[in-house]
């Protein structure tokens, strides 16, 4: 933004950020059709339907978009399925908007933003709360969980997940609400084998704030829900206890259009 210069200084080359921002070269099929994923590639950009704009772009919608004409930045962190639609959103509702002029009535509208912000929440999961405890014996599976272990106290849930190495990791859960912790764990990042061993993601500081919710949802079926508060998406354990000593644990990670991952398993029970 400003050709490189901030509080009058040059910080970065003007010269490089017109040539890095420039189209250098198509990164899709040739279509009639206009989108926002067809205007070209820069270094390491993309190119915007909007004619001076350019942007960085994430998984699962996470953009950095850059429109030096209206010396604007718009930063998306959330997660959706229709990225173009996240796009289009800017282009439509918010550049329209955008006045060369001072701003009436800001601080009315920030006050109004603020207690918007301060009501909005999670949506907890229903049912009832737990008691007892369970430990689960997991087949194969991509995470290489070798137990799962659950002890319900008052409101609390208390999970110990055991990998295959040993290696264990430990999260909270209440009843009708959110019990949080900090945590060195990183969050999912992918349900493939690839990823078991990942221990650190770049661009993520740890230590981790997690917050956690459960419910039974029926006689049979416990939802616990993990969210990291620094991440995209939250991971969902559903757990199916079957009259026969066995049980099915599906890992749901989130990310739109992938699958969640069906675990068979055995289980005792301990009041």
């Amino acid at each position: 933004m400003n050709h490189g210069k901030w509080e009058g200084k040059q910080l970065v080359s003007a010269k490089w950020i017109d040539e890095a921002s420039l189209k250098h070269t198509n990164y899709s099929k040739p279509s009639k059709k206009q989108t926002d994923t067809n205007q070209g590639y820069c270094y390491q950009m993309w190119r915007c339907l909007l004619p001076d704009a350019f942007r960085a772009d994430g998984a699962y919608g996470q953009f950095i978009v850059m429109s030096p004409k209206n010396d604007l930045v718009v930063v998306i962190t959330g997660v959706s399925s229709n990225t173009g639609k996240e796009l289009a959103c800017i282009w439509n509702k918010l550049i329209p908007g955008v006045k060369n002029a001072p701003m009436l009535g800001v601080e009315e509208k920030q006050k109004s933003l603020d207690e918007k912000l301060a009501k909005l929440s999670l949506p907890l999961l229903k049912g009832e709360k737990g008691s007892g405890e369970y430990t689960f014996t997991l087949g194969p599976n991509a995470r290489n969980y070798k137990t799962v272990q659950l002890k319900f106290d008052d409101d609390m849930c208390a999970m110990t997940l055991t990998r295959t190495n040993g290696a264990e990791e430990s999260h909270p859960f209440m009843y009708n609400g959110w019990a949080k912790q900090t945590t060195t764990h990183v969050p999912p990042y992918s349900n493939t084998v690839q990823a078991v061993n990942i221990k650190k993601i770049d661009g993520l500081q740890g230590d981790y704030t997690t917050a956690g919710n459960y419910a039974w949802t029926s006689d049979n079926t416990l939802a616990l829900r993990l969210y990291w508060t620094n991440w995209i998406v939250p991971n969902t354990f559903t757990i199916n206890i079957n009259g026969d000593g066995t049980a099915t644990i599906t890992n749901d990670e989130g990310y739109p259009g992938c699958k969640p991952e069906i675990i068979k398993a055995t289980h005792k029970f301990t009041k």
